[in-house]
């Protein structure tokens, strides 16, 4: 199976579109184990570490699986765009009830994190942040919803990290991961990548305004249009899913 090495920034970013590459292009099809970490990371180029977050990120959306709590294998080819938006949507429906306890959790933990970063600043993080929206960009164009989702936990983790508290990012990380199926599953609806697009652009604008309320109000309102969104998708899922059985 050959694979090139990664050779471009951001490593991480990378490391995930060459997997899903292969994928895409049969070299790793559906039930097929993944090579091992160690072969990963020296035929990418790349760290154990990129590798295992890459992994992990494709795990958490339905593209790659853990069977018998050792072997992660290939779950579903990453273009076949049905049958993942489907696992997104099924996901969302089923765990609807987590998702909104999350959510009610974030209203707490983004509205501060925000607030608490438009205080502080960290200049790094805000060129991170700034770059997550650009990516959030390219992948509304492109339709890429992997990516687009990506772009997403990357925007919400540099939050953290322009607050310079690092408990506060692993609490983000943890709850971002959680949801990430979720947020896969929102960004297939119409008419909300480009909503999404200006609610984060809308946060960034107000943390990098150093305007504390304005950006808690952003991230507020981000959340709820989530909610909505939620609430509107799984409504027309559990509709879809009773018309079947009725037919």
């Amino acid at each position: 199976m050959p694979i090139e090495p990664v050779r471009r920034q951001p490593l991480k970013e990378q490391t995930k579109r060459r997997l899903l590459e292969l994928i895409e292009k049969g070299d790793l099809r559906p039930g097929d184990p993944l090579p091992s970490e160690r072969v990963l990371s020296e035929r990418l180029g790349v760290s154990r570490g990129t590798v295992r977050s890459a992994v992990q990120f494709l795990q958490a959306l339905g593209v790659l699986e853990v069977r018998h709590g050792a072997s992660t294998v290939i779950a579903r080819r990453h273009d076949d765009r049905d049958a993942l938006q489907a696992e997104w949507r099924n996901w969302t429906a089923r765990n609807v009830g987590r998702v909104r306890e999350l959510l009610e959790v974030r209203r707490g933990l983004d509205a501060f994190a925000a607030e608490l970063a438009s205080q502080r600043r960290l200049p790094a993080a805000m060129q991170e942040m700034a770059a997550a929206v650009r990516q959030m960009h390219a992948a509304m164009r492109d339709n890429d919803a992997t990516a687009a989702v990506h772009a997403d936990v990357l925007f919400h983790r540099t939050i953290g990290e322009a607050t310079g508290n690092l408990a506060l990012v692993e609490l983000i990380d943890l709850i971002g991961n959680e949801v990430m199926r979720e947020r896969a599953a929102l960004w297939t609806t119409p008419d909300r990548p480009k909503l999404s697009l200006d609610e984060h652009t809308a946060i960034y604008q107000a943390i990098a305004d150093g305007d504390a309320r304005r950006a808690r109000a952003a991230a507020l309102a981000h959340l709820e249009s989530v909610e909505r969104d939620i609430a509107t998708m799984t409504e027309e899922q559990a509709a879809g899913t009773e018309a079947t059985r009725g037919s």
